[in-house]
């Protein structure tokens, strides 16, 4: 289809396809515009928001996440009273710790940011 011919479709001119074909482009394009764009098609807009990950993956990513900065606190206290964790049973904790937060999910599970 023609850009003449989509404008005609679309009730509007030539320059105005134009600068709707731009702006999709450029991210500046509006929802509205998009759903009369694709109406004008006979067609249907669908706006979503698909994520990188599986859920499962989301939430384990997270987890450690939580989980890195709990046992940096906790390992920063027993190093200053002399009771730090050898790195096997760093890991260890941190393992349980990252099970326990996608077991019991937290309300604050997403608080936390890297």
């Amino acid at each position: 289809m023609s850009g003449t011919q989509f404008a005609r479709r679309l009730s509007v001119s030539g320059s105005r396809v134009v600068t709707l074909e731009k702006a999709e482009l450029d991210g500046g394009v509006t929802i509205r515009s998009m759903r009369k764009a694709a109406e004008a098609l006979d067609c249907v807009f669908v706006y979503g928001v698909v994520p990188r990950s599986n859920l499962e993956e989301a939430i384990r990513l997270q987890a450690q996440i939580v989980a890195r900065q709990r046992l940096k606190r906790s390992g920063h206290t027993m190093l200053l009273e002399g009771q730090q964790l050898s790195e096997e049973a760093m890991r260890k904790a941190f393992d349980a710790t990252v099970e326990e937060l996608i077991r019991t999910m937290p309300t604050d599970l997403w608080d936390a940011q890297e």
